[in-house]
């Protein structure tokens, strides 16, 4: 086989896209390419089909960053380009991205979601992403979270910033010159007291290369599409480790990397903070920018600014994550927008992960003292009954399963909250469907919604408000929106 400009490499476990994912590399490459596929001490059923760009390993249960390395050994091409294993990809994705990739760059194409059905990609595409300030989550420990970026997205619209920088690429599919890469990153560290065997690539390659002197590019001119992974389908992926299993390597990843303990590093922490400012969620108090064990009676930034309501010392009480203090910015707001209309509210359904032992369920019963709270999702061990509160399966992406739902609750909700898959595509599905069955005086929150405008400006017969959840000048922003009726 002639030599590969590019080298693929794609660790899988027990993924039912891996030969979607392999056709679609090899159908819209342009140039010389070789696939290595890692597999996570597993053999698909039927097996791959036989290629002679495509060579398959097997390693003995040792998590992604292992299959990453794996890969990185036995690659011989010019490029190395790393992949989930259930994309589609553009058409001369590999021609476009090696064409616009300098010796120290590491480039990301365009980020869409796909649908898994006709294995198509689904507008609009995620662009940028940014690195938010620590978060203390009582499920992954202190984390430096990934979000969405839409107002940079917006801002630079122009064709000029079709090749642009990004704070940081994400783990879905990457492409960097081979030598600089194993010169910057070299074997990624799956040591277990530090990221462990799957969390926080993005972290270590986006932080390495900016600030080791290299840089990280979103190129607009290409695509992949990544299957958005849903609780039910929890079982058929390689990152099946338990949240709480990686919660240390989250807080070391954080507390490494604020605190400037990478060796090697010509510029601190700070300086991409301030390379790419104003970012969302960091305070505009330098003072502020620290891992938070440093701070006085290691109170985070949100518990400095955020009132503590009752609706937040439910939240603290049963360890739900939408209190600032434990992770999001929602409670806040949710109680100055409830606390007249307590009594009122008498069915509450939220769809999605309801939190530890169903964290947020109880939390929403103990605050609406006449409610019957309906918790609804995918995972069969969140399926419960509870005093004033029952649970349901429903998926968020199947009209019947909706239907279903409606017609076991009813049609008289007085307020949905959809905690979900948290992607646009599903959130729209879930709220087009939905929301025509309900009562006219229902209010519909979307949390973790990354596209506020756009899913405001999609459906512009609903009122709809969009909170700026900022107190006391802390920017931080968790999207969320709010519709009702406008008759109402």
């Amino acid at each position: 086989m002639k030599k590969p400009l590019v080298s693929v490499i794609m660790p899988a476990d027990k993924d039912p896209f891996i030969q979607r994912t392999v056709d679609s590399l090899l159908k819209n490459a342009r140039t010389e390419i070789e696939i290595i596929v890692v597999l996570d001490h597993y053999f698909p059923d039927p097996p791959l089909k036989s290629n002679p760009r495509v060579r398959v390993i097997v390693n003995p249960g040792q998590g992604t960053r292992a299959g990453v390395n794996a890969g990185l050994i036995l690659a011989r091409g010019k490029y190395i380009m790393r992949c989930d294993c259930h994309c589609a990809f553009g058409p001369g994705y590999d021609k476009i991205m090696t064409k616009n990739c300098q010796e120290n760059w590491i480039v990301t194409p365009l980020h869409y979601d796909i649908d898994y059905v006709n294995w198509k990609k689904v507008d609009p595409p995620y662009v940028y992403h940014y690195i938010g300030s620590p978060v203390i989550t009582p499920r992954h420990g202190t984390m430096l979270p990934i979000r969405n970026w839409p107002e940079r997205e917006t801002a630079r619209k122009n064709p000029k910033y079709d090749i642009d920088d990004t704070m940081t690429i994400m783990g879905g599919c990457y492409l960097a010159n081979r030598i600089y890469f194993l010169k910057r990153i070299g074997i990624l560290n799956d040591h277990p007291n530090n990221y462990g065997d799957h969390v926080g690539e993005e972290h270590e390659i986006s932080l390495k290369y900016w600030l080791g002197g290299g840089e990280a590019k979103i190129i607009k001119k290409t695509w992949f599409a990544h299957f958005a992974k849903r609780p039910h389908m929890a079982h058929v992926y390689l990152s099946k480790f338990d949240d709480k299993i990686g919660a240390p390597n989250q807080t070391w990843i954080c507390k490494h990397w604020v605190n400037n303990e990478e060796p090697g590093m010509i510029h601190p922490f700070s300086w991409l903070i301030e390379k790419f400012w104003p970012v969302p969620t960091w305070p505009e108090d330098k003072s502020l920018w620290i891992f938070p064990e440093a701070k006085s009676q290691n109170q985070t930034i949100a518990n400095l600014q955020y009132p503590l309501t009752q609706l937040c010392k439910l939240a603290i009480k049963y360890n739900s994550v939408k209190c600032p203090r434990l992770g999001h910015c929602y409670t806040p707001f949710y109680y100055e927008f409830f606390k007249t209309k307590r009594s009122k509210i008498k069915k509450v359904l939220e769809i999605g992960d309801p939190g530890y032992l169903g964290a947020d369920l109880r939390m929403w019963r103990d605050f609406f003292p006449s409610a019957r709270i309906f918790g609804a999702n995918t995972n069969p061990e969140s399926i419960f009954p509870k005093d004033r509160i029952a649970t349901y399966y429903c998926d968020e992406m199947n009209e019947k399963d909706i239907k279903k739902l409606v017609s076991l609750i009813g049609h008289d909700i007085d307020l949905v909250i959809d905690n979900a898959s948290n992607h646009f595509q599903h959130q729209t599905f879930l709220f087009q469907t939905l929301m025509p069955l309900l009562n006219q005086k229902v209010t519909y929150m979307v949390e973790n919604c990354g596209r506020t405008r756009q899913m405001r400006d999609a459906f512009p017969k609903y009122n709809c408000q969009i909170p700026n959840l900022v107190l006391n000048k802390n920017p931080v922003r968790d999207g969320l929106i709010v519709f009702t009726h406008k008759n109402t």
